[in-house]
């Protein structure tokens, strides 16, 4: 019992806290520290590099191209459902909607109305 009363003073109590107090703060906070080195080792990006919106761009016009020869694909398949004496008004409608919504924000849209569209078609049973 001595032995505890002569371990455990107020100063060495005090100093304990402190290293306790401490420990749990830097376990609370490390995120922290390694968020600001992260930011500092690897800025975030400003802009485009030089030829980057020359990529963007050449890569818009591609998926538009797509797009177009995907609406082309679609009518001729309705022309021929059409000649077939099947009602496609609808699905013809359905895909010009779809070819006004070729731009970037929306293409993904209208490529899914496209798919539809085009599982929509209906065919003649062959014999």
């Amino acid at each position: 019992m001595e032995f505890l009363l002569r371990i455990c003073t107020r100063h060495r109590l005090a100093i304990a806290a402190i290293v306790i107090g401490s420990l749990y703060g830097a376990a609370l906070l490390q995120s922290y520290p390694r968020q600001w080195v992260g930011h500092w080792r690897y800025p975030p990006q400003k802009g485009l590099s030089a030829g980057g919106a020359e990529i963007l761009q050449l890569q818009e016009q591609r998926d538009s191209a797509r797009l177009l020869r995907r609406h082309a694909r679609i009518r001729a398949l309705l022309a021929q459902a059409w000649a077939e004496g099947f009602d496609v008004d609808a699905l013809q409608r359905k895909a010009d909607v779809a070819l006004s919504l070729n731009d970037e924000s929306h293409r993904a849209q209208a490529v899914k109305m496209l798919m539809e569209v085009e599982m929509s078609i209906p065919r003649a049973k062959q014999r």
